[in-house]
C-alpha cells in the first residue's frame, strides 16, 4: 500500500492539530493520540519506529509509530486493561504479554481507533521480511539462552494416559477412512515434509526426546503473510507451561514423538517448543478418534486430539462442512501450534441444530443466551431446561457434526 507523502510546502490539519510539512522520506506517526515527537517519522531511521496494522484494508495512514510513542501508548492501554473486570487480577507482566493477543486486545480495542476513522490499529508483530526471521526476532529479548538440544521429559504420574497404542497398528480417521501407523514418514506421501518418527527403542527406560523445529516453511506455505505473527501462530515460549508439559508427558509415556490428525490421519511431529506441531492440539470431553488419548486435566477426564494445519487451512481436496446447513467449518480464527482446553469442533455453532439437547431435541437454554457463549462454554456440561438432562450437549462426535465435501 502506497502512502501519499506531502511536499515541503504542504501541511495538514487533523483532529484540530496542525501537522508539520513532510520532507523527502518522511511520514506521519500513526499514534491514535497526540504525538510528543513532532508527528514526523524519518524512513531512513526505521529502527526508531515500530509498525502497526489496521483492520481497515483501505487505510491511508503510514502504519508507523515512534518507539517512545508506542511505549507511552502501551502504558495507557495497560491502565485501561487492568481496569476491566476480566483482567483486574492480572499482574502487569501478564497484561503486557496479553495486550496484543486476542485475550487482551478484545478488552481495549475501542481505545485503538485508527486515524482513518474506519478501523482499529494494533502493534504488528510480523514486521520481519520472512516468517522465520520474524519469529527469531521475537525470541532475542529472552533473558536466558537455552542449549540447542531436544527436550527430555519424564512422565508425570497424574497425567498418565488411560490407554496406549502400539506401532504399526491399523486405524481409521473420524470418517471411517482406513490408514495405518508407520514407523517412518518416509513411507507416507506427506506434504509436510517433516521428519517425524515414532520412538522404537528397546530400552523402555530411555526418555523420549522431542526434536527442535528447524524452520517455519510449512507455515509460509499454508497461511498468508498477514498472519505470520504470534497472534495466529504460537511462537513465544517462556519455558514452563502446563499445557506443553501435559502434551510432552502424555506422549512421553506413549513413547512416541508424533501424533495423528483425527481428520485426515496425517502423522505430525511433536516439537519441544511452540509451535508444538504443524497444527494444533485440543482437549475434549468425548473421544473423537481411536488415537485420541485419555488424560486427566484439572481433575477431569479429557481426551487429547490433534488436527493438522492442512485441514485447518482447507489445503486438502476436501473440507469439513456441517451436515445440517452445509456451511464450512470456521477454523480460520484458531491459533496454530497451541493446546486448546475446549473442543474446537463445538466452539462455533453454525446453525440452530447445534444448540439442541441430545435427549429431547429442544434448545438446551434460551437461544438468545446460547449464541452469546464463549468458545469454552460450549464444551461445558449443562442441564437442559426441558428434560433436565445434564450432558455435554454441544460436543458431539466429528462424523455426526461434519462431513467431508470436495473443494
Amino acid at each position: 500500500m502506497s502512502v501519499r507523502r506531502r511536499t515541503k510546502s504542504e501541511s495538514s490539519l487533523k483532529n484540530g492539530i496542525t501537522l508539520p510539512p513532510l520532507e523527502e522520506n518522511q511520514v506521519y506517526c500513526s499514534i491514535p493520540r497526540h504525538c510528543n515527537n513532532g508527528h514526523v517519522i524519518d524512513l531512513d531511521q526505521r529502527e526508531e519506529s515500530a509498525r502497526l496494522s489496521c483492520t481497515n484494508t483501505q487505510c491511508d495512514q503510514s502504519h508507523l509509530i515512534h518507539q517512545s510513542c508506542l511505549k507511552a501508548w502501551e502504558d495507557e492501554l495497560i491502565t485501561i486493561l487492568r481496569a476491566t473486570s476480566r483482567a483486574r487480577s492480572w499482574p502487569e507482566k501478564q497484561c503486557r504479554t496479553n495486550l496484543w493477543t486476542k485475550k487482551g486486545y478484545e478488552l481495549v480495542y475501542k481505545s485503538c481507533l485508527c486515524k482513518c476513522k474506519n478501523g482499529y490499529i494494533k502493534k504488528d508483530i510480523m514486521e520481519a521480511p520472512s516468517l522465520e526471521n520474524g519469529f527469531e526476532e521475537q525470541k532475542k529479548g529472552r533473558r536466558r539462552q537455552r542449549k540447542e538440544r531436544p527436550t527430555s521429559l519424564k512422565p508425570i504420574p497424574s497425567l498418565l494416559p488411560v490407554h496406549g497404542r502400539s506401532p504399526g497398528m491399523k486405524t481409521s480417521n473420524s470418517f471411517g477412512e482406513s490408514s495405518s501407523y508407520s514407523s517412518s514418514l518416509d513411507s507416507l506421501s506427506s506434504p509436510c515434509g517433516s521428519s517425524a518418527r515414532r520412538i522404537q527403542s528397546s530400552d523402555k527406560t530411555t526418555p523420549v526426546t522431542f526434536p527442535r523445529r528447524s524452520d517455519y516453511q510449512v507455515f509460509e506455505d499454508c497461511i498468508s503473510r498477514t498472519r505470520h505473527n504470534n497472534f495466529h501462530v504460537k511462537v513465544d515460549d517462556d519455558g514452563h507451561d502446563d499445557l506443553k508439559t501435559l502434551v510432552h508427558s502424555v506422549f512421553g509415556v506413549q513413547r512416541q514423538n508424533s501424533v495423528q490428525c483425527i481428520v485426515c490421519s496425517l502423522r505430525l511431529t511433536i516439537y519441544d517448543r511452540y509451535p508444538l506441531l504443524d497444527g494444533l492440539f485440543f482437549l475434549s470431553p468425548i473421544k473423537h478418534h481411536e488415537c485420541s488419548l485419555a488424560v486427566t486435566f484439572s481433575k477431569k477426564k479429557m481426551f487429547l486430539s490433534a488436527v493438522c494445519i492442512y485441514c485447518l487451512e482447507n489445503k486438502r481436496h476436501s473440507s469439513l462442512t456441517c451436515r445440517k446447513c452445509s456451511r464450512r467449518w470456521p477454523s480460520h480464527c484458531l491459533q496454530i501450534g497451541v493446546v486448546y482446553m475446549f473442543d474446537i469442533f463445538a466452539a462455533q455453532p453454525c446453525c440452530q441444530a447445534r444448540y439442541v439437547c441430545k435427549q429431547c431435541g429442544q434448545f438446551v437454554q434460551d437461544y438468545n443466551k446460547l449464541v452469546t457463549f464463549s468458545f469454552s462454554q460450549y464444551s461445558q456440561s449443562l442441564q437442559c431446561k426441558f428434560c433436565f438432562k445434564n450432558d455435554y450437549h454441544f460436543v458431539r462426535p466429528l462424523h455426526i457434526l461434519y462431513q467431508q465435501a470436495a473443494t
